[in-house]
């Protein structure tokens, strides 16, 4: 890859945490790295201090120590760690906003998104640099519909309420078979329900056969898919 990278570790390259280091250092990566800013592991290298294998990556104390020794600037700054409650601490934040400012684009895959950040999003557009890791923007309105009682006929619901928006009628008529755009079949622990998807549901996925930490990502890829492919209205 042409772009390079430094990684940010925040002085916890050597724990389980740097996780997304990690795997950058050992590779694959679509960055070329050039160091990493560990202050606990100034001096050395990332490759002996991960897995004892020497890569010929350094590791600088700060920023401003990596940018000075190295032959050339790097495109990106990736915080390779996980933090607790997925959030930065104010140290790798001051990190990122540094490096921004600098025109560095930065690379975040913790919960909270750069791009909303108001004083980062700020430095970037002043800069030039480019925040990365925003969800696509997705047009078209989105309406929940929740239960309470898990036998609730919540299939039914969405073929109504789809059909009413659809002819903006109030009355209550029995529609003609028609899908809902987008369908997030809920399921259960008794009674996995792939039937939704089964009935002919184009958009959707089922919640409870979904690892917690995907969830937020299938949503999105749904109601992206269902927005640009149904132009639902």
């Amino acid at each position: 890859m042409t772009e390079t990278a430094l990684l940010l570790t925040g002085g916890i390259l050597d724990e389980s945490n740097a996780k997304t280091a990690h795997g950058l250092i050992r590779g694959p990566s679509r960055f070329r790295l050039l160091a990493v800013v560990d202050d606990r592991h100034a001096g050395r290298d990332a490759g002996e201090v991960v897995d004892g294998q020497v890569r010929r990556l350094p590791c600088f104390a700060t920023l401003d120590e990596a940018l000075t020794a190295l032959p050339e600037a790097p495109d990106w700054v990736v915080v390779g760690v996980a933090f607790h409650g997925g959030r930065m601490p104010d140290e790798m934040r001051r990190l990122v906003l540094e490096s921004v400012r600098r025109g560095i684009g930065a690379v975040n895959g913790l919960h909270e998104l750069l791009a909303d950040d108001p004083e980062i999003a700020a430095a970037a557009a002043a800069s030039g640099a480019r925040p990365a890791r925003h969800p696509p923007d997705a047009e078209g309105r989105r309406a929940a519909l929740l239960d309470r009682r898990g036998a609730a006929p919540r299939r039914t619901a969405c073929r109504r309420a789809r059909y009413r928006l659809r002819t903006r009628q109030t009355h209550d008529r029995d529609p003609a078979p028609l899908r809902p755009s987008l369908a997030r079949p809920r399921g259960g622990a008794r009674h996995d329900r792939p039937d939704r998807l089964a009935a002919g549901h184009r958009y959707g996925f089922i919640l409870d056969a979904t690892p917690n930490d995907f969830v937020t990502g299938e949503l999105e890829r749904a109601v992206v898919a269902c927005a640009r492919e149904a132009s639902p209205s």
